[in-house]
């Protein structure tokens, strides 16, 4: 027998030596590959130790255990160690576990000594590790095959807890309910053990936990104990306390050996914190809010800014407002749809109106969702979370004597050195009972204060404020006026101020076409348009036909004619100066003068009515600006009229012919036209009746025509009729014998 299995090893480490120099080995200890017993040593009952297996291809195809059962990788009792051993020696399922050419890897071996005394009692264990190595291309063929022993020994401690960890979860600090839980404690041995129990912590570990339990015990042979652990957190952290059992060990000697435990729990609070509050003149104190120096019908608006100072995110449900609506309104709550996290911030927001002078109170809530949470302990008011809102306001002391839209300085003209400066008072009333100071008046450009501060206003006193408007360039300029006092609420005091400061515009002097009957006086309006309205001064040179008209008068007119001055000057040849000046500005579209003229037949039918000059401005600088002139036409009205004064004598002309010599009375007919064309001239009697006709061939300029008459005496109207028209002149015509 004993031959047989020297041969048996023989053949073993042939084979081993064969599959070394095929290029695959395994083995359990680097330092020694030929050791085929792994010694896992001294193990307790519920602790676990990891070993490895070296698996090491050279060659130079990758190498695979397909699975972990036979042939491939697989534990088997050895007898006559118990069949159940294997079960503490469980196998890692990682399969196929492959090993790439040239790759050295490790297969993971585990002891787990279970605490099951019967099924694995303590002493020693052992089982075989057989391991066949295949190629991955075909597993058929064998890489490497060897067989391990592997050994432990086994012991367990005298005392013994399911539950080495006893966790608590979450508790609510200073909960009115403490959370109780049993720690069970067994004697694996028959025989009886004496135990110290000792606890260690910090203080408020200590503190949070407590054991309905001596200092000394005694276990009975396999007696399980139950203890009472009570946990009620002092402080929002995380609560551990280890529970320590000393007590001798049959594995030592009798020499003190600690079976330890160890109680967790974590301590949580929800606690929301002001931080900070984003309004002037505010204070914290606690959970209230105090701000004071509000002014009374003025809304305003209130951040309150908090923290979440306890160690759970803080859930909001819902955040609501207990005052008068009228006076306080909530504008922004905590966010509901996310938590808000420990030490993170977020706004509350509130805007209020106080109605009347005095102290005005309002609650904030904010509902969570604490007790949905699944926290032991929650107390039902620490879901909702209240701060307090206080609202101190007064009456103005200081007011301004103006209305709500400020001081409108109007529009002011840039003129250079001729800009007008406009100036304005602006009065402060003290209406309360005890003295205001005026400690600051800041005026923004344009506007300028000389007033020099500090001034004290008594009870009642009006303090006037003097105002400059400086223009300093074009444009509107909306500002505010801001006086500093002693009246905290309604300091500083704003009054809007405006001002329209335009750049000089260009004004247009329009004369319209006038048309005249030579000898006739003739009307010639100025027309301006709109960019007249910002000047209260102008300047004209005019230019007319002398051979056609001569200025005798001017009238004025529109804004021109309250209170205004004008001069016209004759420069000779046709020239003329005119200029106007008013204390207010002129009117938008206003005409502004009407020249009166007395009108010839000129050399032409027609002349230009210029404006060489224009020139506008105010009255210290009239001619600051310069403007534009369209002149008009002044046109001679086409007629035909006699050149006779009334009554008319007809002259008596010889008329010679081609039949005879002829005496007869001649109408002489002079007609100015425009243009050529044909016209007919009526010989109408007093009955209305056509009594002669005539046939005119006009032409531009003057023409005189002879018409013979064979009408007894009397009244006659001649009316010239045209292609156009019927000339007013020719119809006004009589003729008296």
């Amino acid at each position: 027998m004993k031959a047989l299995l020297v041969r048996m090893w023989l053949l073993l480490m042939l084979a081993i030596t064969v599959h070394a120099q095929q290029g695959v080995s395994l083995y359990i200890d680097p330092q020694n590959r030929n050791a085929d017993t792994l010694d896992f040593g001294y193990v307790l009952a519920g602790d676990t130790v990891a070993r490895s297996l070296f698996i090491e291809n050279s060659t130079d195809e990758e190498i695979v255990i397909p699975q972990g059962t036979r042939p491939y990788l697989w534990i088997e009792a050895t007898p006559p160690f118990r069949d159940n051993d294997p079960e503490e020696f469980p196998l890692e399922a990682l399969f196929p576990f492959r090993v790439s050419a040239g790759q050295t890897r490790t297969y993971p071996l585990r002891y787990a000594a279970t605490l099951f005394a019967q099924l694995h009692p303590e002493g020693k264990h052992q089982v075989a590790l057989n391991v066949s190595v295949r190629q991955s291309l075909d597993t058929a063929v064998i890489g490497a095959t060897r067989r391990f022993i592997l050994r432990v020994t086994k012991s367990f401690r005298p005392l013994w807890s399911d539950a080495t960890v006893l966790d608590f979860d979450s508790v609510y600090v200073d909960s009115p309910l403490d959370r109780v839980r049993t720690l069970q404690v067994r004697n694996v041995y028959q025989k009886g053990v004496p135990v110290q129990i000792l606890q260690q912590g910090d203080a408020a570990s200590l503190q949070a936990f407590t054991l309905d339990v001596d200092a000394s015990d005694f276990f009975a042979g396999q007696q399980l104990k139950e203890y009472a652990v009570h946990f009620r957190p002092v402080t929002p952290a995380l609560a551990v306390l280890d529970v320590l059992l000393i007590h001798p060990s049959p594995l030592r000697n009798g020499a003190p050996d600690t079976t330890a435990l160890q109680l967790r729990g974590v301590g949580v609070t929800q606690r929301l914190v002001v931080r900070q509050v984003l309004a002037p003149n505010t204070s914290i104190v606690g959970d209230t809010i105090i701000a004071r120096n509000r002014k009374v019908g003025v809304a305003d608006t209130i951040a309150i800014v908090v923290e979440n100072a306890g160690n759970i995110a803080l859930g909001a449900v819902e955040t609501r407002l207990a005052g008068d609506v009228r006076q306080v309104t909530l504008l922004k709550g905590l966010r509901g749809e996310s938590r808000l996290a420990p030490l993170r911030f977020d706004t509350i927001v509130v805007v209020v109106r106080p109605a009347q002078a005095g102290t005005l109170q309002a609650q904030i809530d904010v509902l969570t969702d604490l007790l949905q949470r699944g926290i032991w302990g929650v107390p039902p008011e620490a879901a909702t979370i209240h701060f307090t809102l206080l609202v101190e306001s007064q009456p103005p002391r200081l007011v301004a004597l103006t209305t709500e839209q400020g001081i409108d300085a109007g529009t002011v003209l840039a003129l250079g050195p001729c800009t007008d400066r406009y100036m304005d008072t602006l009065e402060l009333r003290n209406q309360s009972l005890e003295p205001v100071t005026v400690t600051a008046i800041v005026a923004p450009p344009p506007f300028r204060v000389t007033l020099t501060t500090p001034l004290v206003v008594a009870p009642g006193q009006t303090l006037p404020v003097p105002i400059e408007v400086e223009p300093t360039q074009p444009g509107t300029t909306a500002s505010i006026l801001r006086i500093e006092s002693s009246d905290t609420a309604y300091s500083p005091l704003e009054v809007p101020v405006r001002v329209r400061v335009i750049a000089p515009p260009e004004p247009t002097i329009r004369i319209p076409s006038v048309e005249y009957i030579p000898g006739q006086i003739v009307a010639i309006p100025l027309l301006a348009d709109t960019a007249l309205q910002h000047y209260s001064a102008m300047s004209l040179l005019l230019a007319f036909d002398p051979t056609m008209v001569q200025l005798t008068g001017l009238q004025l007119a529109g804004t021109a004619a309250q209170g205004a001055t004008a001069q016209l000057q004759s420069l000779g040849q046709g020239q003329y100066r005119l200029q106007i000046a008013t204390a207010a500005r002129f009117v938008r579209g206003d005409t502004i003068a009407v020249l009166l003229g007395q009108t010839y037949l000129g050399e032409l039918p027609s002349s230009h009515l210029r404006l060489e000059q224009v020139k506008v401005g105010s009255t210290q600088c009239p001619d600051a600006i310069p403007g534009s002139g369209i002149g008009g036409e002044l046109s001679v009205v086409p007629f035909c009229g006699m050149q006779y004064k009334f009554p008319i004598a007809l002259p008596l002309l010889t008329i010679v012919s081609a039949d005879a010599v002829v005496s007869a009375r001649v109408l002489v007919l002079e007609c100015w036209s425009r243009g050529s064309g044909r016209a007919r001239a009526v010989l109408y009697s007093a009955d209305g009746r056509a009594v002669a006709e005539w046939a005119l061939d006009l032409q531009v300029g003057l023409q005189r025509y002879i018409l013979p008459l064979a009408v007894p005496e009397g009244i006659y109207a001649l009316r010239v009729r045209t292609q156009q028209q019927t000339t007013n002149e020719a119809q006004r015509v009589l003729l008296v014998r």
